[in-house]
């Protein structure tokens, strides 16, 4: 019973986590469990669920219900059909009610202790207590990890890399970006995770102001980040305002080897880089940064064993000069 791999079907109801935590469970009637007869008796470890599973779920897998939406009905399982039992449920939150197992949450997301008193035939024999999130994710925050200067500057054509922090709590299941652009919505997709792959990275090709937003989303709704605003710029600007050029002539002299790579990257820069530092990341197929490190010679080597074979992004950053390249490790 406490195995779970899917969601469980038990006597017509849902039943997505498991409480192990019985506590001063009485004996009534003999002792018997089970059907009803002898009475008293839980049958196993108490299950605690939703009769509907699209109004909460297990994010983590570990076997336990993780949030809840509003609106959502709780109960119980590992109790015998005997009509005897009771529950009187409960939370900490004057926000939330869980009247008869019914969750109202009035707008309030958060995590919330909940708690089922069992009785039987009127008298108290057990609880069962846990904390869940209610309602959707909490907020999270887009970083954009290449714009630069006060007005957040993005050269004309260049790829974006965008992330969501302060994801860690609310149980997201997936993940909205959007852009958009005088209003017009220009960008929309869905991630399941909150770093955009590769494959989905985003290139605004018009100058202009942007306006960009993430959100956490569950089975709950939806929470949106703060707007972050893009200062769309052309090419020439980049140069001209001092910026990161991302394609200058001084990058064909770049010369990045082997590609595919099993072993050790090599990357040879020009000579005139020894005039800065130069910071060189490596974000994986799912848009996480695996590897950020600033050299300051020009004939850089580094190991890429370790990493999982796939498709990756080079960012090699030099002063004013930026440029990326995918690399696959084999």
């Amino acid at each position: 019973m406490r195995t779970r791999s899917a969601i469980k079907d038990l006597g017509g109801h849902y039943v997505i986590g498991i409480f192990p935590e019985r506590e001063n469970w009485g004996s009534y009637g003999g002792g018997g469990s089970g059907g009803g007869t002898g009475g008293g008796n839980p049958d196993g470890d108490i299950d605690f669920g939703v009769d509907d599973p699209t109004f909460g779920g297990d994010v983590d897998g570990n076997g336990t219900l993780d949030y809840v939406c509003d609106g959502a009905q709780l109960n119980l399982q590992g109790l015998d059909n005997d009509p005897l039992w009771s529950v009187q449920w409960s939370t900490n939150n004057p926000s939330v009610s869980a009247t008869n197992g019914l969750i109202q949450t009035n707008g309030f997301f958060g995590e919330v202790v909940i708690t089922a008193m069992i009785s039987y035939n009127g008298a108290l024999v057990g609880n069962a207590v846990r904390t869940i999130w209610v309602g959707k994710p909490e907020r999270p925050v887009l970083e954009v990890g290449n714009i630069r200067g006060s007005n957040n500057e993005i050269c004309q054509g260049e790829e974006l890399y965008l992330s969501a922090a302060n994801t860690s709590r609310g149980f997201a299941t997936r993940y909205k970006w959007e852009v958009y652009k005088n209003g017009i919505q220009v960008v929309e997709f869905y991630t399941p995770t909150p770093n955009v792959p590769i494959g989905q990275l985003v290139t605004l090709s018009f100058t202009g102001t942007y306006q960009a937003y993430v959100s956490a989303c569950n089975e709950c709704g939806c929470n949106r980040s703060a707007v972050v605003s893009l200062n769309v710029i052309p090419v020439r600007e980049c140069a001209n305002l001092g910026k990161i050029q991302v394609n200058s002539s001084l990058q064909k002299e770049i010369a990045i080897y082997p590609n595919p790579v099993s072993n050790q990257l090599t990357i040879k820069l020009p000579s005139v880089y020894n005039e800065n530092p130069t910071q060189v990341e490596l974000y994986n197929s799912i848009g996480q940064l695996v590897l950020a490190k600033t050299y300051t010679e020009t004939n850089i080597e580094f190991s890429v064993s370790s990493f999982p074979k796939g498709l990756y992004i080079l960012k090699i950053q030099n002063g004013e000069e930026m440029k990326t390249e995918k690399i696959i490790i084999e």
